[in-house]
């Protein structure tokens, strides 16, 4: 049994972490592995209440989790010791899959890296020290199972289905893996067991520590969000009438992008041009705005979620395509996260830190949604950390 930190409103198991109504420990059994597991975390994972690592590193005899944090505590740089043979499991261009290699080709050790796909691409970016190891790749078998945290598509798994399928393949005649994955299953039904009849118990709790409502659309959301950025100039002879230059947008869930520049009837000035970071015959290669229009509405059909920074954005969009869309306006729903007004996106992304990637999209377009992208990642994972806490407090007060 393992030990227990008791507090007058809680009792939170000191090994995995859960309440003691949750906790795992003794149903985790101790597979016996050979390959050697290395698990590089994104720090925003460290204590997230529904990571699975805690699995890998208590049901697994061969195990080491580091987290992704440099010196200084600044970047994601940070290089692990593997002995040579040791692989790492990331789909990268050319990696093999697993499940092809014969006996003598498989990997004696595996680097993991543990986060949500976008955290894991930029730990896999900022540590050039993998990029030199034998890249391999997972087909699961079935869909993840994680039914309390969304993934972006059934090709994606969580950490711990992850290590076991690849195990599956690397020792064949392994065993445990089976009883590790019902003890994981098992968490995942005490868990949605005890969401579903909480709700009596969390209205007892403060107001304070509910998450707000558009934090809940945002995550229940996800998979249907579009994440869109515009730009429009002034025509000379119709001042009051703006007209569509660029609309570019990425779906965050399976990283499609869309990016048309729309060729116009009167051109911007080349000092405009240059702000924008447009050329001129990117413009005359552009498409008619009926065009626009209707590529547009086949890659965004009325059931998504549009998601911009700014109200124009939206607004601009609402003037070319006639099909209507759900809309999240990203500043609100970071400022309702925050005090204070949010500010420019750039102070933003500056102010928090973040690791931010830029889209291939025509001239700002590109590293505007790549902050875009990096916001609404943050207030998305702390809007699952928060509403997996008010869960777990209203475990506690059950």
């Amino acid at each position: 049994m393992s030990d227990v930190a008791e507090t007058p409103h809680r009792e939170r198991c000191l090994t995995c972490f859960k309440p003691r109504q949750l906790c795992v420990c003794a149903r985790i059994p101790r597979v016996d592995n050979r390959t050697e597991l290395f698990v590089l975390q994104h720090p925003r994972e460290r204590f997230h209440p529904l990571g699975t690592v805690r699995f890998v590193e208590l049901g697994f005899a061969r195990a080491s989790v580091t987290l992704a944090r440099n010196a200084t505590l600044t970047g994601l740089t940070r290089e692990v010791a593997v002995p040579p043979g040791t692989g790492v499991l990331y789909p990268a261009p050319g990696a093999r899959p697993l499940e092809s290699l014969q006996p003598r080709e498989r990997p004696s050790g595996l680097v993991v890296i543990d986060g949500t796909w976008a955290n894991a691409k930029s730990v896999y970016r900022h540590n050039p020290w993998l990029h030199d190891l034998p890249c391999y790749s997972l087909t699961p078998a079935q869909p993840s199972n994680y039914r309390i945290r969304r993934e972006p598509s059934d090709l994606h798994v969580s950490t711990l289905e992850a290590v076991v399928w690849a195990l599956r393949a690397l020792e064949p005649d392994l065993r445990g893996l089976d009883e590790l994955l019902q003890a994981f299953d098992s968490m995942i039904d005490d868990q949605i067991r005890y969401i579903e009849t909480s709700s009596e118990r969390a209205k007892r709790m403060k107001t304070r520590t509910r998450p707000r409502r558009i934090h809940r659309q945002l995550v229940a959301a996800f998979s249907r969000m579009v994440v869109a950025y515009g730009e429009a100039f002034g025509d000379p002879k119709r001042p009051r009438r703006r007209r569509t230059m660029l609309w570019s947008a990425i779906r965050p869930s399976t990283g499609e992008t869309f990016d048309r520049l729309v060729l116009p009837e009167v051109y911007p000035s080349d000092q405009h041009l240059m702000h924008m970071g447009i050329e001129r015959s990117e413009l005359e290669a552009g498409v008619s705005p009926e065009r626009l229009r209707s590529d547009w509405d086949a890659f965004s059909p009325p059931g998504d979620v549009v998601v911009a920074w700014n109200q124009s954005t939206l607004d601009l969009m609402m003037r070319f395509s006639a099909q209507p869309r759900e809309h999240l306006l990203l500043k609100a729903a970071y400022a309702s996260a925050r005090t204070g007004a949010p500010g420019a996106l750039e102070h933003v992304a500056a102010r928090e830190q973040l690791d931010l990637e830029t889209v291939a999209a025509s001239g700002r377009a590109g590293p505007r949604l790549g902050m875009a992208l990096a916001v609404l990642e943050l207030i998305r994972e702390e809007a699952i950390a928060a509403i997996a806490r008010q869960e777990a407090e209203a475990c506690d007060v059950g």
